[in-house]
């Protein structure tokens, strides 16, 4: 019965070693898709003083993070930041304002979503967002 035991946690740890280690991998790969392009070029050493929007939803790059990036604006640009355990391969970003454009709306089951255009990488954010950064976008 001892060994049955063992046995027990030796495989629930395996499970869990392999879930955490699958969830890593995940996260790799879902930052190759968007942010890590953008990591490249506006990668943000601190957290600047602005107007926090909380947790929000976006698409980058066509991966999807819901609810799971802190968003802060200013004068100079947007701030983006994963929450905690989605930080790994995801460093914080700074993109100023003159790096966006925007490209056009996207309504799906009648929700309106903005598609904006940084570096040649997609940022696609919902109707509430949009509205608070609206007038920092440069007009084309």
């Amino acid at each position: 019965m001892p060994n049955r035991i063992l046995i027990n946690v030796i495989l629930l740890f395996l499970l869990i070693a392999g879930s955490a280690g699958i969830r890593i991998l995940l996260n790799y790969f879902l930052s190759l898709k968007g942010w890590k392009p953008l990591s490249l070029r506006f990668t943000s050493p601190e957290e600047p003083l602005g107007q926090a929007l909380g947790l929000v939803s976006l698409g980058i790059g066509g991966a999807l993070y819901k609810n799971s990036v802190v968003m802060i604006y200013n004068d100079q640009g947007m701030y983006l930041r994963m929450i905690f355990f989605l930080k790994m391969f995801h460093p914080p970003l700074f993109i100023p304002w003159n790096k966006f454009s925007y490209v056009r709306d996207l309504t799906k089951f009648g929700i309106i979503r903005h598609e904006l255009n940084v570096a040649q990488t997609n940022l696609i954010i919902n109707n509430r967002i949009y509205s608070e950064i609206e007038s920092y976008i440069p007009v084309q």
